[in-house]
């Protein structure tokens, strides 16, 4: 009876290990395959079974609006929710994947302190564009801060750093919804520069 339920401890853990992996392969997106590749068919199957993960384990994590807490900034274009997961901010250019140059690293630290004193602690909207990963799997969103009463508006925080000379447009891939928006607002910023891009240049 002892060897019997032992037996049944141990298969039951075997699942749960199972169970476990499989969540991390949906997740980060490892694809086991024979052939090393996927049908259309099984890569539909494959993002479908993934977003149900991450909606069973996160509810609201895809949703087109979502809302977290920051707990910290990461990078110049980076913060982690206290729940863990990691947003990278669309529309905004970091300047240590253009170089490292010193002006490039003044640029990044004077964009870093921004966030941290602007969004660290703070509740904030997300909203989604076309696509939900970049290739770090970080969560690609729109930011914007709720106003403090009713009546006040949110305020849209990626135009913000633009607008205050802390950031660079930059567009890839398909989310490209504020584009020529971003791009004009970062060509009134080289005109009348403020910001890191007054302290920096």
């Amino acid at each position: 009876m002892v060897k019997k339920r032992s037996f049944l401890a141990m298969k039951n853990n075997i699942k749960s290990l199972l169970s476990s992996l499989a969540g991390i392969f949906l997740i980060f997106g490892f694809v086991p395959s024979a052939q090393g590749a996927m049908t259309t068919y099984e890569a539909l199957l494959f993002h479908t079974k993934r977003n149900h993960y991450l909606q069973k384990h996160w509810p609201g994590f895809l949703a087109p609006v979502s809302v977290g807490r920051v707990k910290k900034v990461l990078s110049p274009t980076t913060f982690q929710l206290e729940n863990g997961i990691k947003i990278k901010i669309l529309g905004i250019d970091d300047p240590l994947l253009s170089g490292t140059s010193t002006v490039h690293q003044c640029f990044a630290e004077a964009m870093k302190n921004y966030l941290t004193t602007k969004l660290r602690g703070r509740i904030v909207i997300l909203r989604r564009d076309r696509t939900d990963f970049d290739a770090d799997r970080y969560l690609l969103r729109y930011v914007y801060l709720p106003g403090w009463d009713k009546h006040e508006k949110e305020t849209f925080f990626t135009h913000k750093m633009i607008k205050d000379g802390y950031g660079k447009a930059f567009f890839e891939g398909k989310n490209k919804q504020y584009k020529d928006y971003f791009d004009q607002l970062t060509q009134e910023i080289y005109v009348n520069p403020r910001g890191a891009w007054g302290d920096c240049l």
